[in-house]
């Protein structure tokens, strides 16, 4: 039995030695990003208390949403220079704002300037994820590849929530600096390849998957009447009930801390939230399978 278990371990390491770079990033990263934007979550009570007076409940809500916010700004002109400049660069980009955002959070108190880190780890998402979505979509595998990725989306999020419950009373802002430290030290094998991202020729990439040198702006344009043509009367039953959906379910999250202060400890918090993530990880994966 001992042996087995040895040998499943040696086989798991191998697999991810010899997995391709791009892609071991990428999961390693999804991560750390996701886990960082949920370790502020179970403490969001904590770090707006001493706004509370002045702004109430909405000092909490605006702690929440600043990161929403970041992501919906950001995500499509991103996804626009992912294809101009190159996904891995974009990947970087996001890694970067990760660790910023996270270090402005670690040693910052004042609303203002958390809210603003929370909307640069919002755009830390908007950065990667188009870049991260179309690096995966080349694998061998795909299907595979996106299940995987979703599978380590959630389970930062879950795990994010958890940690930062469960370190709360120790140190409150712990689990903010385990995920920003996991963020850096994925972004460190970009290090070896700052040629690469400085030049892309050298890598056998195209520059400027764009057409024309000058038609960036024109092609921001373009994309943006796309996605506007996507609203139409056929899929607005699928638009609405997303929208209400995860609505719903960020209107739970923004308030379930201050909610349940006196009813349940950090631990039991954070254990809380990371449920809804663990049961998003099997329901997928039943989904998928049915």
């Amino acid at each position: 039995m001992k042996k087995d278990t040895i040998k499943k371990t040696y086989t798991r390491l191998r697999v991810l030695s010899s997995m391709h770079p791009d892609r071991r990033l990428i999961y390693v990263a999804v991560f750390a990003i996701m886990g960082l934007s949920n370790a502020v979550i179970p403490i969001l009570p904590e770090l707006a208390a001493l706004y509370h007076s002045t702004y109430g409940e909405f000092a909490s809500s605006l702690l929440f949403s600043g990161y929403f916010l970041g992501a919906l700004a950001t995500m499509l002109p991103f996804g626009i220079l992912a294809d101009r400049f190159g996904n891995l660069r974009l990947i970087g980009l996001g890694i970067v704002f990760t660790v910023i955002s996270g270090l402005i959070i670690f040693f910052s108190d004042n609303l203002w300037v958390l809210l603003i880190s929370r909307f640069i780890e919002g755009s830390a998402c908007g950065a990667f994820f188009p870049a991260a979505y179309s690096t995966l979509s080349r694998c061998k595998d795909p299907g595979r590849c996106m299940g995987e990725f979703t599978f380590l989306f959630n389970a930062g999020l879950a795990s994010g929530a958890l940690f930062s419950g469960l370190l709360a009373d120790i140190y409150l802002k712990g689990a903010v600096l385990i995920f920003t430290s996991i963020a850096l030290l994925s972004g460190i094998p970009l290090l070896h390849r700052c040629g690469e991202l400085i030049n892309s020729k050298k890598a056998g990439e195209k520059p400027d998957l764009l057409p024309g040198p000058n038609s960036l702006k024109a092609h921001f344009k373009h994309s943006f009447k796309e996605v506007a043509g996507l609203i139409s009367h056929r899929n607005s039953g699928i638009w609405l009930s997303s929208f209400l959906l995860n609505g719903v379910i960020g209107v739970l999250i923004a308030y379930y801390p201050d909610y349940s202060l006196e009813t349940l400890s950090k631990v039991q918090l954070g254990s809380a939230i990371a449920s809804l993530y663990i049961c998003a990880m099997i329901t997928s994966l039943l989904a998928g399978r049915f």
